[in-house]
């Protein structure tokens, strides 16, 4: 998929003519730049086009602006933790290991409260109480 046709798929996707868009990345209201993109699919875009545009536009793919792989338009969890998903699935067994460990402190903290209340720190501790 040509680099013109990927433009066309974003101005259409945010519901937008070449000039808004120019206007939107700071190049005027005749933005000559974009409309040598969309007149020829044998065009590229500048690495400072391509910037402009992901600046602009947060969530759109960087690889399906560049390459036409991938989504358009990248998960909501990417764009969030700024992770893949394989990442953000580790994220989320950490979480749960750490409220695991959570419980645990606190049964641990119940144990010892229960121990003190019984007299039970002074052997624990090889402590004597006067």
């Amino acid at each position: 998929m040509s680099f013109k046709i990927r433009l066309e798929k974003l101005l259409k996707q945010y519901n937008l003519n070449p000039k808004k868009l120019g206007e939107k990345l700071g190049y005027g209201s005749n933005p000559a730049k974009l409309y040598r993109l969309l007149n020829d699919e044998n065009n590229s875009p500048s690495v400072q086009i391509v910037q402009d545009l992901l600046n602009a536009f947060p969530n759109i793919n960087a690889r399906w602006l560049i390459t036409g792989d991938k989504d358009m338009i990248e998960e909501e969890d990417s764009i969030k933790y700024g992770f893949c998903k394989e990442c953000i699935k580790k994220d989320g067994e950490i979480a749960r290991l750490e409220k695991e460990c959570a419980k645990k402190d606190k049964r641990i903290e119940e144990l010892l409260i229960a121990l003190y209340s019984l007299g039970g720190e002074d052997q624990l501790l090889g402590k004597k109480v006067p």
